[in-house]
């Protein structure tokens, strides 16, 4: 998908080149494509139509991430026609939020966390989130109290 922030990974430009890739995978026999929007990982907009497209074309489950951080967001992955929908910052920024939406959800949200050595990476590895075990000891104990 399109990204002008790509940080040197390689970057799919546009439906055709996601789709032709995504199809490629399908038909070698994947059950499932992760996509992920780096546009709205890095807050530079959405690729919610781009993947929709390409979800209607698949025969398989398409995971999605990139700039879940709030309802509006992860309804908007839904209604795209993923399957799933890969949390990751938000798990580090609002988890009271996160642990409601997998209650509501169930098997549609996953809570993913992105790990460089012993830090968390969030917003799309542009920051650090802190330290593993720290942090995770520290969402443990938020979940605990709701």
């Amino acid at each position: 998908m399109p990204s002008s922030c790509n940080r040197g990974w390689p970057v799919l430009n546009g439906h055709l080149a996601t789709l032709d890739v995504a199809q490629k995978w399908q038909g070698l026999g994947a059950q499932w494509i992760h996509l992920v929007d780096l546009d709205a990982a890095f807050g530079h907009g959405s690729n919610t139509k781009i993947i929709s497209s390409v979800v209607e074309q698949l025969d398989i489950n398409v995971e999605v991430s990139g700039g879940i951080r709030d309802q509006r967001s992860l309804e908007s992955a839904l209604s795209a026609g993923a399957t799933r929908v890969n949390i990751g910052t938000a798990a580090l920024e609002d988890p009271q939020w996160c642990d409601e939406v997998v209650g509501r959800y169930g098997e549609q949200v996953a809570i993913g966390l992105d790990v460089r050595g012993d830090q968390l990476a969030a917003r799309g590895w542009t920051r650090e989130g802190g330290k593993v075990l720290d942090v995770l000891a520290r969402l443990e104990l938020s979940l605990i109290h709701i």
